[in-house]
């Protein structure tokens, strides 16, 4: 408690850290169970003085005590941390325990001494001006181990498994519920507790048994200046656009999209959809290959192979998606992949980059371009979004993919005055963050990162006024 005193006090917003909470949670479950393990021997010492027996007078001094208690520690620390591990990171390991059981001995016994007796020698010697820094080959020695361990076990099967936000929150549940009916020894509250139970099993069986259902959801990831949309239904997924990339190591579609999907529990991507080939809109499509190898390419990027964006209908998980085209494939904005997605009461517009030209063409040769939700042309560039598309796709919700002031601009404000102007509610990524609408029969629903997902202080720094509506 002392140390929580003061880590709060000189850091308050370590809170924030996955750090602090697994930290101080091994901490808690560690003296918990030393303490459930004292008062258990003390309750024996006293059943023994009753029965005039002779009681134990040393509550771990034998081996075996000890070894039981470092067994009851470990499997406590690896059930409660796991599920912290889950609920930080999304996943979860099959070896965090018996790499526990090897780590924790030789951390205690080997790594943490030589790290003391190093440190005390470089600073005797440092005193009297002898470089001393050879002694700390010492201390790497003693780690030499644990990450040939590391390296040997992130090669194994169950090295990770990601976990949907709905399994987490299950695992969670059952974890407290599981405790609570140890706890418990009234028959009506362990029939009531063990309800606690139902949504891991549920989960369980959504997984064997994926249900078809009305509901779809169309997310526009927060990727920065740049585009990629997931649109899901029934565990499956159609994702449009990827976001940038940057360097050899940096992608939005590795940061970002993924993740995302993982959280989700979708585990095939049955389409990728890229409109063009700029950076901000194509530079992941590496990635989301190579991670869904057995997804469905649709692009006119000469170095991605796939099907072309020629105009056609594709029937998926009971949605009609209408590629509008381009009818010839052409680099450049106006060469954007333009799809609309259809269920028997709303729509989705997915523009990529096109300029006025290419509207004028859809104006021209698309009878019907009505949308509940549009995907804003060109990010808001003044480009495009011309009066004549505003008016005749005349969207309930426009989503403008842009990032927190971004160089350009975007949106400019002449163009969301267009769009509210005509009724139109307008969002943008930058500074609401993820934006999800949901689709259920003839409703629909907007939710967003910062205002909905995540609403903390932190998070709604940005998150003011995001929404605008029409008067």
């Amino acid at each position: 408690m002392y140390a929580l005193f003061f880590v709060l006090l000189i850091d308050p917003l370590s809170c924030l850290s996955a750090g602090f909470w697994l930290s101080f949670s091994a901490l808690v479950v560690i003296l918990l169970t030393v303490q459930s393990q004292l008062s258990a021997s003390v309750s024996n010492d006293v059943t023994a003085v009753l029965v005039n027996e002779s009681p134990h007078t040393d509550v771990f001094g034998s081996f075996t005590a000890k070894c039981l208690l470092f067994w009851a520690i470990q499997w406590r620390l690896s059930l409660c941390l796991g599920v912290l591990q889950a609920i930080f990171f999304g996943g979860i390991t099959l070896h965090s325990f018996w790499i526990n059981l090897l780590l924790v001995p030789w951390f205690s016994l080997v790594v943490i001494p030589v790290m003391m007796v190093t440190l005390l020698i470089w600073s005797g010697l440092s005193l009297f001006n002898i470089n001393a820094s050879a002694v700390f080959f010492l201390f790497d020695g003693s780690l030499w181990p644990v990450n040939e361990l590391l390296t040997l076990s992130d090669q194994f099967i169950g090295r990770w498994i990601v976990l949907p936000d709905s399994v987490i929150a299950a695992l969670v549940l059952a974890l407290f519920g599981g405790y609570c009916l140890y706890k418990v020894t009234s028959r009506a509250w362990m029939g009531a507790l063990s309800l606690m139970l139902l949504p891991l099993s549920f989960q369980l069986f959504v997984w064997l048994f994926p249900p078809k259902t009305v509901l779809w959801s169309v997310h526009v990831l927060d990727v920065g200046q740049g585009l990629a949309v997931v649109i899901e239904k029934s565990g499956h997924a159609l994702l449009y656009d990827t976001g940038a990339a940057y360097g050899n190591n940096f992608s939005y579609a590795k940061r970002v999209v993924i993740p995302f999907l993982e959280r989700k529990g979708i585990r095939q991507l049955d389409y990728l959809i890229l409109s063009h080939g700029d950076n901000d809109h194509a530079g992941g499509a590496k990635v989301m290959v190579d991670h869904f190898p057995q997804t469905k390419v649709m692009a006119d990027i000469v170095d991605v192979e796939g099907e072309g964006c020629r105009p056609k209908q594709i029937q998926w998980q009971g949605l009609v998606i209408n590629v509008l085209g381009p009818l010839l494939a052409m680099k450049g904005n106006n060469g954007s992949c333009v799809i609309k997605v259809i269920d028997k009461d709303h729509s989705v517009l997915l523009t990529g980059d096109i300029e006025r030209r290419t509207e004028k063409s859809l104006l021209q040769r698309v009878v019907n371009l009505h949308s509940t939700l549009l995907i804003a042309p060109h990010h808001g560039s003044l480009t495009s979004s011309s009066m004549g598309f505003v008016q005749a796709v005349s969207p309930m919700l426009t989503i403008f993919p842009a990032g927190l002031n971004n160089r350009w601009g975007f949106p400019k404000p002449e163009v969301v005055s267009r769009y509210v102007q005509q009724g139109s509610q307008v969002v943008t990524t930058g500074i609401a963050g993820q934006v999800s609408v949901f689709f259920n029969r003839g409703e629909w629903q907007l939710a967003t990162y910062r205002q909905d997902f995540a609403p903390f202080w932190y998070n709604r720094l940005f998150g003011f006024g995001e929404v605008s509506k029409a008067e």
